[in-house]
Order: structure tokens, then sequence, then C-alpha cells
């Protein structure tokens, strides 16, 4: 299992861009507008933060440099090399890779799993055209379908 844990300069980092991140939607720039479901920590602000951790913890955690910018989404990885990151709070949660994602299938989706106090969990990883695959395709909630991969079908990375 690999946690990572946040230092105090990686929290106030995390601050720093989930900030960002949310006065830049606050303020009507927000290209993405498929976010769905109960925010991590009570309130969407925190869940920008806990999801900004989840890219630094993920580039700890792969040896490689969080690229950190602000509405973005597809053009620019979360990490460097190619690596889209997804946080979840479940602890048995699915990495998820949405219509919205066809355009960055190549690149590979790491799980980060939100354990609070600013750690996480690296669940595993897969490139996301493999993830597209009838069997992990559902529509929780009659929202939009997408794949659910589970835990166990995810690679482990080995650096």
């Amino acid at each position: 299992m690999s946690k990572i844990s946040l230092t105090y300069k990686e929290q106030q980092e995390a601050v720093k861009w989930g900030n960002a991140r949310r006065d830049s939607n606050l303020n009507g720039e927000l290209k993405d507008t498929g976010h769905s479901g109960k925010p991590m920590g009570g309130d969407w602000r925190i869940n920008d933060i806990i999801a900004a951790g989840a890219e630094i913890a993920a580039a700890r955690y792969l040896g490689k440099e969080f690229t950190g910018t602000v509405n973005t989404f597809h053009n620019t990885p979360d990490v460097e090399g190619g690596w889209q990151v997804r946080c979840t709070d479940y602890l048995t949660g699915c990495l998820i890779i949405r219509q919205k994602d066809i355009d960055c299938l190549k690149d590979k989706f790491i799980l980060m799993i939100y354990e609070g106090n600013s750690t996480y969990r690296a669940a595993g990883y897969r490139v996301g055209g493999d993830c597209i695959d009838k069997k992990y395709l559902r529509n929780p909630g009659n929202r939009k379908p997408a794949y659910f991969v589970p835990q166990q079908d995810l690679l482990q990375y080995d650096s």
C-alpha cells in the first residue's frame, strides 16, 4: 500500500492551487462543468484543495513534477509524463473515465484515495484507452455513462 502524507509545504501548495482553481470557477472561467456528486471535505473549495493535494501526492509518488495549472483540463497533464490524476474519498472508489476524457486516452490515469488529514493512497493506474471496456460502463444516478474501473483492475506503479 502506497500512502503519501503531504508535507506542510505541499499542503500550502495544495491550498494555493485549489483556491486558484475555485476562484477561476467562481469567476465564470470554468471550462469543465461535468463535476457531480458530493464534495470531499464538505464544500467545493475544500474539494479543489484536496484534488490539488492528490496531484501533488501523485507527483511525489511517481517521482515526477506536479504541473500546477488552472482550468487547462486535458490540455496539460496533472503530472509530467502524461499523468492524469483522479481523486476520491471513497476508500473502495473506482477510477472514472468520462466521455470528456476522449482526447487524452493515451495518458495514464492514476487513482488517488483521499484518507483525510492530507494523506492519500495511490490505488493504481491504467492507460485511459485500456479503461474503455463495456464491463466498466455504468450510469449511476442516471447521469452520463462513464467507465468505472475497480481498484483490483488497476496496475501498480513500479518506479
